[in-house]
This record gives C-alpha cells, structure tokens and sequence, in this order.
C-alpha cells in the first residue's frame, strides 16, 4: 500500500514538471512570434517624420551649372565589395543607370507666392539610355540653349547670342572595360550687329571695327556706287568701350577720331580730323557736309577707299585703321560742241612749276585779324611761282566754324569746317581759283569765321608744289 502511493506522488510530479516545461516553451513562441512581428512593423514604418519644416529657395539661378560626371567605375567597386566577384555585375550596373534616370519627387513644400513663382529656377533635362545586355551601346545626350537679344539706341544696335551647350556620351558596357561619362560643354556664340547712322533708305553701315580692340570704329557709307554728290555725307559711328555706361552710344568716351579718303591709286587726297558728335568725314555737327564741289569735280569713277581711326580723348595709341571701299561712279556727261566764237586774247598769268627753290626764300608773316577774319601774308622772294597745295590750321574754338579761306579776295575753299581744326588737300580746293604766288611778290592769306576772332591760338602751316612747308603762329 505504502509502495503504491510512492508510485503515484513520482507521477504527479512528472506530469507537473511536463506541464511546467510547455509552458515555458509556449511562452518562448510567443515571445519569438512577438519580436518577429515587431521588426516587420518597424520596418514598414519608420517612426520619423520626412516633411521638412524649412522652405526651399528657389530663387537662385542653377541653370548654368552641369551636373558633375556620374562615376559608374564607383559604383561597380561597390557592388563587388557587397556582393563579391561571383554577383553579376553587369546587370546590376545597368540596374543602377536605369534608377539614376528616374526622378526622385521632394515633398519639401515649394512658396505658393507669385513671387517666388517667377524666379524659379529653369528645369535642366538630360536623358540617359542604357541597354540591358553587356556590349552594346550606353549613350546619355543633354542640350542646353540660352538666347539673350540687347537693344540699345540711338544707333538702334541690336546684338543677338546663341549659346549652346551639348553633353555627349558614347560609351560600350562590355566585360573588363570601365565606363564613365563625361560632358563635354560647347559654347557657339553668334552676334549680329545693325546700326543706323544717315537717314534715308540709301544709308546703311559697314560695321568694320577690329575685335578686341580698346575703340570701336563704324563706318557709315551709301549703298553701292556714288552717282551723285549729294551721296556723300559720310560719317563713322565711335565709341571708347572702356567708357561706356551701359549700352554703347556715338561718341561715348569723347575720343579722337581721324580720316583719309585715297584715290584708287592710294594717294591721299583728303584727311580730316574729328572731336565732337557727329563725327564726318566732310565735318559737320547736326547733319554731316558732303563733300567739297571742287573735289567732286576732280574725281574720276573708280574705287576709292575711306578709312577711319580713333583713340581715347587726349592720349595715345591710335587704333587700327578700319577701312571701306567707296565706288564713285558719275554718269556720262555730254560733251558740249566747239564753236567758232573768237576767244579774246588775255595777259597771261604765271603757272607754277616744280621747279626747285629756295624754302628760305618763302615767309608767312603779319598775323593780323579783325572782326572775323584772321590771317598773314605769304611773301615769295624766289625768282619762280609757287602754288598752295596742301594747308593745315588750328584756331581758337570762340571762333565757331571756318566758313572760307580766301587768297587776295578770292574764295580758294569755302566747304566750312568746325572747329578746332582743319585740314585742306589738294583735292579740297575749289577749281578754277588759283592758289598761286608769283615770283618777287606776296599775297594776303585770309580766314573767315563764324563768330568775331580771337587774338590769339592760332597755328598754321602750308605745303607749295615744290615740296617746301612752312608754318607760323598769331605771333608771327
């Protein structure tokens, strides 16, 4: 009886002790199913909140800057360091290039003001096509334009860019070769540039100015051949574009301008020297002058050249000299018909010839004025006429314009010129009136201006037919 009772106690502590141990191992399940559940939970919710509180500027200008080359070779190094050499690289790659093309979306809060509307940022494109198979051709293109048009007056400039700018890749995804992407940006500007200087339909500018020079030179010219005289108001267009305060205008800086005007062979045959707006060739101020009846007439048809140069007002160096061809092409004239009427017989004036003489024996002097006509005598001592072919004369600029020059009374040149300068070639003078002193005699060289003279500030110089110069001053 007494066995039989031990009997039953060790079972009854068996059973609770099987009992003890599935519960243990229940509670161990759950706990295992609990935590699993947990993870997953986290995982597909992460407790962080991704909107930011700040708000994106987008008032800043990005669209000239390029996105730095994507490094594919880094990216492969990656992928073998994670996933060892046996991991198909190649697809993974192409993988990889496919994500990088697809957008990313922010949900970073843009200004809903109109303000910030209008400075937004320009959207950049670029596409990148890749092929899913080893070998064949990967190839990203991205093109870029930017169009700007400036407007200036009064010489109505319009300048015109074009910019372009195209990444290119070409590359071949194949085993062992490394592939990398690389923009190569290419800038074609180009610039048109219109001006207007003279009016009327038959005016259009020849735009010759040297690039990279410090003075812009336009010269302005008819279209075609020059039939008549009234076409020849010639003029450039100048500027200092180191003094200009914004767009560019006639005149800006106040420069030094110079032309010459040659005869199909290359002679001179007029120059002339500017400071003021308008700059002409023939002088001039609100409209430019055409050019002198004398030299009209003295012209043959050919082509001739106008050339102009400049500096900056008061100093050193001259630009180059930008040049344009100017076809005089005067239409036929009748000849007039010779007739038997008696022609009277005439005392004979002195001719002047190249002969050599003496320059010592040529004086300007007796500066005198009065009213407004200033001047000097020209004495000749040689045994030989001597002509005028060449004068040059700087007056006070009280003076306003020089209206002639006149030899012994008679009006030698009388196109008009401002001050303070004038020079006068041997195309310049009016035909017919002579310019001759003849030997052992003298002559009164007279000036008249605008405006009562001045007393003093005068320079004058002259060159005769024999090549002899002299000059003088009001002190002389």
């Amino acid at each position: 009886m007494a066995n039989s009772d031990k009997k039953k106690s060790k079972s009854s502590k068996g059973t609770i002790w099987l009992i003890v141990i599935a519960f243990l191992v229940f509670v161990l399940i759950g706990l295992s199913a609990f935590s699993i559940f947990t993870v997953r939970q986290a995982a597909a919710a992460v407790p962080i909140s991704l909107r930011s509180h700040e708000i994106a500027d987008y008032s800043i200008d990005l669209g000239g800057m390029l996105v730095p080359a994507v490094r594919i070779d880094l990216i492969e190094a990656a992928i073998l360091d994670r996933e060892g050499e046996g991991a198909n690289v190649e697809s993974r790659i192409t993988e990889v290039a496919v994500n990088l093309k697809t957008p990313v979306p922010t949900i970073t809060p843009r200004p809903t003001d109109s303000a910030a509307q209008e400075t937004e940022a320009p959207v950049s494109t670029s596409t990148i096509e890749v092929s899913p198979t080893p070998g064949e051709e990967l190839t990203a293109t991205a093109t870029e334009t930017a169009t700007a048009t400036l407007t200036s007056s009064p010489t109505e400039e319009t300048v015109t860019a074009t910019i372009t700018m195209t990444p290119s890749l070409t590359d071949t995804l194949a085993p062992g070769v490394t592939p990398s992407i690389t923009f190569t940006p290419s800038t074609t500007p180009t610039a048109t540039q219109t001006s207007t200087g003279l009016p009327g339909p038959s005016a259009t500018p020849t735009a010759t100015s040297t690039p990279g020079e410090r003075m812009y030179n336009n010269i302005v010219v008819p279209v075609g051949p020059v039939t008549n005289i009234s076409e020849t108001n010639f003029e450039a267009e100048v500027w200092d574009t180191q003094a200009c305060s914004g767009p560019c205008q006639n005149g800006d800086g106040s420069p030094d301008v110079f032309f010459e005007f040659l005869d199909p062979g290359g002679a001179l045959i007029h120059s002339q020297s500017q400071t003021v707006v308008r700059y002409c060739t023939f002088t001039g101020n609100v409209t430019c002058n055409l050019m002198g009846a004398g030299m009209w007439d003295s012209l043959t048809n050919g082509i001739y050249t106008l050339r102009v140069r400049s500096r900056p007002s008061g100093s050193d160096p001259w630009s180059s000299w930008e040049s344009v061809p100017v076809t005089i092409a005067k239409p036929n004239t009748p000849t007039p018909t010779a007739t038997n009427t008696p022609t009277p017989t005439s005392t004979p004036t002195p001719t002047a010839t190249d002969i050599p003489v003496d320059c010592s024996l040529l004086r300007i002097q007796g500066f005198n004025h009065s009213g407004q006509i200033a001047g000097w005598t020209i004495y000749n001592d040689s045994s030989s006429a001597v002509r005028i072919d060449q004068l040059s004369l700087i007056w006070p600029n009280n003076n306003d314009d020089l209206i002639k020059v006149e030899l012994s009374s008679n009006a030698i040149w009388d196109d008009g010129q401002s001050p303070p300068s004038v020079n006068i070639n041997i195309g310049d003078w009016k035909v017919g009136v002579s310019r001759t002193i003849p030997p052992f005699s003298s002559r009164a060289l007279d000036f008249q201006f605008n405006l009562p003279v001045e007393a003093f500030g005068y320079t004058l110089s002259i060159t005769f037919n024999n090549s002899c110069v002299k000059s003088a001053t009001d002190m002389d």
